[in-house]
């Protein structure tokens, strides 16, 4: 109830897509990875973007929802 959680993957893999069957090239079905986000109580629930995300979005999306500017400079 109190808990966000957030689920995603370093990198994708290739299951026959291109006659490959491991991670080691850079096609978008190794670059692409799943990020999904669940807000306590349900809180912005079944939204989806258009546009590209990444892992690099998550600590800025946690510390907008914690309500804390991030730094003017960031190391990640």
């Amino acid at each position: 109830e109190n808990t966000l959680v957030i689920v995603t993957s370093d990198h994708g893999e290739s299951l026959g897509e291109k006659g490959l069957f491991k991670h080691a090239n850079l096609y978008e079905n190794n670059l692409m990875v799943p990020l999904v986000f669940r807000f306590p109580g349900g809180r912005q629930g079944g939204q989806s973007f258009d546009r590209q995300v990444g892992t690099v979005d998550i600590v800025p999306t946690v510390l907008e929802y914690l309500g804390i500017d991030p730094p003017a400079t960031t190391s990640w």
